[in-house]
């Protein structure tokens, strides 16, 4: 492993560049407020409803890790905003889903099997292998994404 920092494109260099002279001003940006981020997602999704608000105490603890520890790059700071404001539509979609569709919460889901395991030892292997048996069902990639069917 070399101990010299990594050679970045210049179009990283310029927005990480940009980033740390905001940060010196003292902005950081992009944003990663957890009233912004849930507006966000409700500006996407055109929904209100987060339903119980207990994932805020955790989300909230993430955001304050990625702050205080995280020492992300400013192209970090944008990966780790879209990846949060993914989950948080998610969540939206799924909740609105189920409050449309109350039936879904009557179909019996039997003896479900998880996939899990450190990278490179197999597990991909192992989900491919289980998903060739026609007895079980694996999700597919865009379902994995986003759970949630789209709109009617």
């Amino acid at each position: 492993m070399s101990a010299l920092p990594p050679n970045r494109p210049l179009g990283v260099r310029l927005l990480n560049g940009i980033g740390a002279a905001t940060r010196i001003a003292g902005v950081r940006w992009p944003s990663l407020d957890q009233d912004r981020l849930l507006a966000a997602a409700r500006r996407q999704t055109g929904l209100k409803r987060f339903g119980e608000p207990a994932f805020r105490e955790g989300l909230e603890r993430l955001l304050d890790s990625l702050e205080r520890e995280a020492q992300l790059s400013t192209l970090g700071r944008f990966v780790a905003r879209e990846d949060i404001l993914g989950y948080l539509t998610n969540r939206l979609r799924v909740l609105d889903y189920r409050r449309r569709h109350p039936e879904v919460a009557d179909r019996r889901i039997t003896r479900p099997l998880f996939i899990l395991g450190l990278p490179r030892t197999g597990t991909t292997v192992l989900f491919n292998l289980l998903a060739q048996d026609p007895a079980n069902r694996a999700p597919l990639g865009w379902e994995v994404e986003m759970p949630c069917p789209p709109p009617e």
